[in-house]
């Protein structure tokens, strides 16, 4: 068996072209940029499902902790503030925390990325039916800037009853 001499030797003229390796070189940026947007727009849009979860908790904590009070303290500013802050800093080891919960204590609020401003607000209740007179609306609006700088809001009404919403709603 003879080897084949004609199999061709690799010289220094063999490679890719100029033109080869630009358009490789291009392709490769315009990927690396797309991937790197991808990862940035999910960064962003996490942030925003964070802060929006964080509202929404906050938002029924209050409507919670406002059901539990007793009617005549409902009207009652020294019970019931029309305003209120609570902080939220994902980086925090006891995001369990509360935040400050009235204007008075507005002064100790922690320097977070985040502050949400809450107020509370009650009107009469329902003027088309009887029992109208024994509720109220309560509406909570949620107000704050993103860590990116922009202005978001977040609201929730429901009304609250003398004796109990359970009598005038099935």
């Amino acid at each position: 068996m003879k080897l084949n001499k004609t199999r061709r030797r690799h010289t220094a003229q063999d490679g890719f072209s100029l033109a080869e390796v630009l358009i490789a070189i291009v392709i490769v940026g315009f990927l690396i940029t797309a991937l790197y947007s991808g990862i940035a727009h999910g960064m962003k849009t996490t942030q925003f499902v964070r802060e929006d979860a964080r509202a929404t908790q906050l938002l029924n904590e209050k409507i919670d902790k406002i059901r539990l009070l007793h009617w005549d303290d409902v009207n009652d500013s020294s019970v019931l503030a029309d305003k209120f802050y609570c902080y939220f800093d994902p980086e925090d080891s006891d995001l369990g925390a509360e935040g400050v919960t009235s204007v008075k204590g507005a002064g100790k609020l922690r320097n977070t990325p985040l502050v949400y401003t809450g107020k509370v607000k009650l009107s009469s209740g329902p003027s088309d039916v009887v029992y109208g007179t024994n509720m109220l609306k309560l509406q909570i609006d949620l107000t704050w800037t993103s860590a990116g700088g922009m202005s978001r809001s977040r609201s929730i009404t429901t009304y609250i009853a003398k004796y109990g919403i359970q009598n005038y709603v099935l």
